[in-house]
């Protein structure tokens, strides 16, 4: 799924960021955020039980949302819990949020 430029490491706790470099707009994010998902929803089994996870997603964009790090973190932590208040499951783009 990945591309060799592609950057994830985890931030704290249950929360990762994925840095996508050179991507060609937000619909191709949005894309590849319902495809991490579909990945992730996938149940899997340990031992006896079966596990099942939901997951958020917030994502900001450079330079149409922020221009520094620090900003396009906030705003995409910003999005992350506007789409956890949506019910969980769900990519939320800053873009949208802020339009919305």
């Amino acid at each position: 799924m990945g591309r060799e430029s592609d950057l994830v490491a985890r931030i704290g706790g249950d929360e990762f960021a994925i840095l996508l470099f050179d991507v060609p707009g937000t619909d191709y994010v949005q894309q590849r955020a319902e495809q991490l998902l579909q990945i992730l929803r996938q149940p899997y089994h340990l031992k006896q039980s079966i596990i099942a996870s939901s997951f958020s997603i917030g994502a900001a964009s450079f330079p149409s949302d922020g221009r520094s790090l620090e900003e396009l973190f906030r705003l995409a932590d910003q999005a992350l819990y506007y789409s956890k208040k949506q019910g969980k499951d769900q990519v939320c783009l800053y873009e949208e949020m802020k339009d919305g």
